[in-house]
């Protein structure tokens, strides 16, 4: 995933409450770093894209929204 920077993601659906309260917030900070080349801050919308959500998740039991997942540079 973050082959050469470390990329934080935010999972969330649409019609999730505390998404959609939550994403002020994620926004503020995406756009905090949006200048930087230090790291990728993203997000993905979990009903458009379930087979992205179903690789970065695969080693979870459970999942709560948002999520919230962090992987390192290098990681796969």
């Amino acid at each position: 995933i973050g082959r050469s920077r470390p990329v934080a993601v935010e999972f969330y659906t649409p019609s999730c409450g505390n998404c959609e309260a939550f994403d002020p917030t994620f926004t503020e900070v995406a756009a905090n770093f949006a200048d930087t080349k230090d790291i990728v801050i993203g997000r993905v919308n979990v009903h458009q894209n379930q087979n992205i959500m179903q690789i970065a998740l695969k080693d979870r039991d459970s999942v709560t929204w948002p999520f919230l997942a962090f992987f390192p540079a290098g990681s796969k």
